[in-house]
């Protein structure tokens, strides 16, 4: 089984994978609280950057088309999932909108590993929450870590 595809794609999904996580804790060691959360992003997103462009490089390799819609239930779970995490995080409702974020990245990776579903939107409902549910968390981790 393979993890990342091969090729030039497949190598920058990689490196951004690793650029990524090494990043990650040297930025908690960063002296101030802006700088730390500023590098604590930029680590998730290529975090996050990798693994998009590792899937996308992945189905390119296999030749399994991309669609936009979702075509399972559990498809339609995930993107309906996502957008209830995010019109509750703009609300008091905020760790309700954490929870559904949780549950949209599982549900997302069900639909995406068990149920074959190809396509861009639940890739980004599983993409999207599971940054903004990182960023969330280390930037509170961050925040909590003082000066």
């Amino acid at each position: 089984m393979r993890i990342f595809a091969a090729g030039t794609a497949g190598r920058v999904s990689l490196s951004l994978v690793a650029a990524g996580l090494a990043a990650l804790p040297v930025a908690f060691l960063l002296p101030t609280e802006p700088l730390r959360l500023v590098a604590c992003n930029a680590a998730l997103l290529m975090l996050v950057a990798g693994a998009g462009i590792g899937i996308l490089a992945d189905h390119h390799d296999r030749h399994e088309a991309l669609t936009f819609a979702p075509s399972t239930p559990a498809g339609y779970l995930t993107l309906a999932l996502f957008v209830a995490a995010a019109v509750l995080l703009g609300t008091r409702f905020a760790v309700v909108g954490l929870g559904l974020g949780l549950l949209a990245i599982a549900a997302g990776l069900f639909s995406v590993t068990a149920r074959h579903d190809r396509s861009a939107l639940v890739l980004a409902g599983t993409l999207l929450p599971a940054a903004l549910v990182s960023f969330f968390l280390l930037g509170e981790f961050a925040l909590a870590l003082g000066p």
